[in-house]
C-alpha cells in the first residue's frame, strides 16, 4: 500500500477515538466526521433534503458513484474533503471504475461483516444456542441495549453441521416475535404471536437447497424454514409484562437435528470458544470506515462471509464483477495479483461507501409528514444494497414493517436539526396504533457519537408505552418533552404534565417505534405529530403541557448549528 494513499486516508480521518468494545466514539473512525454535514451544515430544508437525497441516490448506481467521486462536491459541498484527498489515479479510468465497483461491493457486503463480528463483541452464547436476557434492559460494555419493554433472546446459527430444530412451547402471555436474519441481516422468516404461533411448535431450519437424505423421515409436525445463507441470527423479542415471559423463553430448545451433510464419519465443526463464527480478522477495525492500519481488514472478513454464505440479496450483476477486486465465491478475498488501481480503490471505497450509507440512513420526511420518515422496507430490502448498508450501519437488525415500524425524525417543526441546546415538545393526539398487545416507544439517538455495531449512540433509554408512570391526559393525548436536563426533582410525569425523553448535548434524532402497527402504519398513511421547539426556560417547568401543536408549516431558513463531537450526557 502506497504511503501517499495512507496519508490521504489519514487526512479524511481527521481524528479517531474509541472507548471500549461496544462503546462510543466521535464519528470518525466509524463514519467520516463530515457524514451529517448535509443535515447540519445546510441552512434550509430544501438544501438538506436535496443534498442528502442526492448523495444516497447517486450512491445506488455505478455511474452515480463515479459522479460523486469526480463531480459530487459541486452539488454536495461536504464531499470536498473526500475529493481533495482522492488519489489522482482513482479520478480517471480505469481507477475510477475500480473505485465505483469497490464502493458497491462494500455497501453490499457490509451487513455480513457486522453480523460476523457481532457474536465476538456482544458476549453471545455459543453458536447454535440461545442467550436469554433476564431483564428488559441489557447493559453491554456500558451501553444499555433494548427498548425497555422486551426480553431479548439471541442465537447465532450455523448450518455447517446440518439442520437445526427450534421448539417453542405454547405461550399466551403477550406479544412476542422471533425474526430469522440471514448472514447479511435481512429478515427471511418471522415466528410470533401476530403470526398465529401461540400454540408453539417445531420448526426445522435448513439450508436453502437442502433435501432430506434418503431414508430420513421428517416428522409431520416439523415445519421447514429454508435459510438463504449458511449462517445467520435469531433475535427473539418477548414483551416483559409479568406473565411468565422470562421462564417461557428459557424453555426454548434449539438443537442439531438429522445426519451431518459432511458424512457420517466426519466430525462436526467445532467453533472456538469466544471466537463467534471464527472469522479471520475479528477486530473492530473491520467496521471502521477509516482504517489506515489495515486497509484489508474489512475485505478479509467480507470475502469469507461471501465464500461461506453466497450472494443472498446481492444483485447478480454485481456478484459477477466481484472477482475483479479480489473477492471470489470459492476462495473469499485474495489480494494476490491486484493492481495498484484496485488496491487503492479497496482502501478508499469504505469512506465513500459510508458517506452514502449515512446519507441513506438520514431518513428525512417532508413538511407534509411533519418531517417524519418511515422506511417501509426495513428488514426486507431485497436488492437495495444501499438501504441494507444504511440499516446495518445505523440501526442494526431491524424488523419488517408488519412487525415493527421505525419512524425517524431529525428536524423540528421549523425544519431545523434537533439539538440538545433546545427543549422540544411532541404531543401524541392518542396512543400510536400498535395492535396485537404490542407497544410503542420514543427514543432519542445521538448522531454526534457512533457505536461499533449499533449506529448512533443509544445511551438514553426509550419512553415505552407499557412502562409504569406514563402520563396520558384525560382526552387521551400523550405529552412528551425531549430535553437534556432531568425533570424537576420529586415530580412525576402526571404531576408536571409531561413525559420525559432524554436528549443529548449535541445533535440527535428521534425514533418512534410501533410494534404490530395497524393498517395506517402498514399503508404508510399514519403521520406522527410535529416536534415543536419550546421557548427558552421551559426545561424545568411543571404543570400542564401546552396544547397539541398544529401541523408543521414551511421550514425555517435559519442557520443550522455546528456539530458537537463527543458530548456525553451527565
Amino acid at each position: 500500500m502506497r504511503t501517499s494513499l495512507l496519508i490521504a486516508a489519514g487526512v479524511l480521518a481527521l481524528f479517531a477515538f474509541a472507548h471500549g468494545q461496544l462503546g462510543w466514539a466521535p464519528l470518525a473512525p466509524y463514519v467520516p466526521a463530515e457524514s451529517f454535514d448535509t443535515l447540519l451544515k445546510t441552512s434550509t430544508f430544501e438544501d438538506r433534503y436535496r443534498q442528502t437525497s442526492l448523495l444516497a441516490d447517486l450512491g445506488s448506481s455505478f455511474d452515480g458513484i463515479k459522479f460523486l467521486a469526480t463531480q459530487g462536491a459541486s452539488l454536495i459541498p461536504s464531499l470536498a474533503s473526500f475529493a481533495s484527498a482522492l488519489p489522482a489515479n482513482l479520478t480517471v479510468e480505469p481507477g475510477l471504475s475500480k473505485l465505483a465497483l469497490a464502493t458497491q461491493a462494500y455497501l453490499s457486503l457490509y451487513g455480513g461483516v457486522v453480523n460476523a463480528q457481532y457474536p465476538v463483541f456482544s458476549d453471545s452464547a455459543p453458536i447454535n444456542s440461545f442467550k436469554h436476557a433476564a431483564a428488559n434492559l441489557v447493559i453491554v460494555n456500558g451501553v444499555p441495549l433494548g427498548n425497555g419493554v422486551s426480553l431479548y433472546s439471541t442465537a447465532i446459527f450455523s448450518l455447517v453441521n446440518g439442520p437445526l430444530l427450534l421448539t417453542l412451547p405454547p405461550y399466551n402471555g403477550g406479544y412476542w416475535l422471533v425474526p430469522f436474519y440471514d448472514a447479511y441481516g435481512e429478515v427471511f422468516r418471522v415466528l410470533g404471536s401476530r403470526q398465529g404461533d401461540n400454540a408453539g411448535g417445531c420448526w426445522l431450519l435448513v439450508p436453502h437447497d437442502w433435501q432430506a437424505p434418503e431414508g430420513l423421515d421428517i416428522p409431520k409436525e416439523f415445519k421447514l424454514i429454508r435459510s438463504p445463507t449458511q449462517e445467520g441470527i435469531l433475535l427473539g423479542r418477548t414483551s416483559f409484562n409479568g406473565t411468565g415471559a422470562a421462564n417461557w423463553t428459557l424453555s426454548w430448545n434449539f438443537t442439531r437435528w438429522g445426519p451431518s451433510p459432511r458424512g457420517a464419519d466426519a466430525p462436526d465443526v467445532v467453533f472456538p470458544k469466544g471466537a463467534g463464527l471464527a472469522y479471520p480478522g475479528t477486530d473492530k477495525a473491520s467496521l471502521q470506515a477509516i482504517n489506515t492500519a489495515d486497509p484489508w481488514a474489512f475485505w478479509k472478513v467480507a470475502g469469507e462471509v461471501f465464500r461461506r454464505n453466497g450472494q443472498s440479496s446481492i444483485p447478480t450483476p454485481l456478484v459477477k464483477e466481484l472477482a475483479k477486486i479480489g473477492i471470489h465465491r470459492d476462495f473469499g478475498f485474495v489480494s494476490y495479483g491486484l493492481d495498484v488501481n484496485t488496491t487503492d480503490a479497496l482502501a478508499i471505497a469504505p469512506i465513500l461507501a459510508t458517506r452514502i450509507a449515512v446519507a441513506k440512513y438520514t431518513f428525512l420526511g417532508t413538511p407534509a409528514t411533519n418531517y417524519w420518515k418511515l422506511p417501509v422496507y426495513n428488514g426486507a430490502w431485497g436488492n437495495d444494497y444501499v438501504l441494507a448498508a444504511a440499516i446495518m450501519k445505523g440501526f442494526w437488525i431491524s424488523n419488517r414493517l408488519d412487525d415493527a415500524a421505525y419512524y425517524y425524525n431529525y428536524l423540528d417543526s421549523a425544519g431545523q436539526p434537533l439539538t440538545g441546546s433546545n427543549v422540544y415538545e411532541l404531543v401524541l393526539p392518542k396512543a400510536p396504533p400498535a395492535t396485537s398487545g404490542a407497544f410503542w416507544s420514543v427514543q432519542a439517538l445521538d448522531i454526534d457519537r457512533w457505536t461499533l455495531l449499533y449506529g448512533p449512540y443509544p445511551l438514553n433509554t426509550a419512553l415505552s408505552s407499557p412502562v409504569a408512570g406514563l402520563y396520558v391526559r384525560p382526552d387521551g393525548s400523550i405529552p412528551i418533552r425531549v430535553q437534556v436536563a432531568s425533570p424537576p426533582a420529586n415530580t412525576t410525569a402526571a404531576s408536571r404534565g409531561w413525559n420525559w425523553v432524554p436528549g443529548y448535548p449535541g445533535h440527535f434524532h428521534l425514533n418512534l417505534r410501533i410494534y404490530a402497527g395497524d393498517a395506517t402504519v402498514l399503508s404508510d398513511t399514519y403521520i406522527p405529530p410535529p416536534i415543536t421547539k419550546l421557548a427558552s426556560g421551559s426545561s424545568n417547568s411543571t404543570g400542564s403541557s401546552s396544547p397539541a401543536p398544529s401541523p408543521a408549516g414551511s421550514p425555517g431558513a435559519g442557520p443550522a448549528p455546528s456539530p458537537v463531537y463527543g458530548g456525553r450526557r451527565a
